[in-house]
């Protein structure tokens, strides 16, 4: 797995959520199918002509909330004002594990996830904090469904006593 640790500002982010459960692959099927509803109905395009960066990125960002709500967001950065229907929140500034993830962006993503869980905690100093996951997506002309994206896992140093 190639990654590597950042520490990330607060990030806002504006676009359209679903409610996720507690079962991780009922989650991945509910995640795709929102990916397709959303790419279908032309809200993908609204969502990404939101970008204030130079590089359009799309993000799909799993929040947790205080309690047990966690949502699954298909959002933009943005500092630009709130399209009626969508949501905002704002990702407070964290350290990152930023994974790299090559190929079908459904089954590397998928994988990533399985393995950080896995593999690469298990065996780091850090813990993960569930302040959010975060999916980058660059997009170019079209949308594609391969290629090159990263994964951001929110994690801490753990302190060994």
């Amino acid at each position: 797995m190639i990654y590597r640790i950042e520490k990330k500002a607060p990030i806002r982010i504006v676009g359209v959520r679903i409610p996720l459960t507690c079962d991780m692959d009922k989650n991945y099927k509910l995640i795709s199918s929102f990916w397709e509803q959303i790419k279908q109905s032309g809200m993908f395009y609204e969502i990404l002509n939101l970008n204030n960066t130079p590089q359009k990125k799309v993000f799909g960002i799993s929040i947790y909330n205080e309690g047990d709500e966690v949502y699954y967001y298909i959002a933009a950065t943005t500092d630009k004002p709130i399209p009626e229907g969508m949501y905002e929140y704002e990702i407070p500034e964290s350290i990152w594990a930023v994974f790299e993830s090559r190929g079908p962006f459904k089954e590397s993503t998928q994988t990533i996830y399985k393995r950080f869980f896995t593999e690469w905690l298990p065996f780091s100093e850090y813990r993960y904090t569930e302040i959010a996951d975060v999916e980058v997506y660059p997009v170019y002309d079209e949308i594609t469904v391969s290629g090159y994206a990263e994964i951001w896992m929110s994690i801490k140093k753990e302190n060994k006593s």
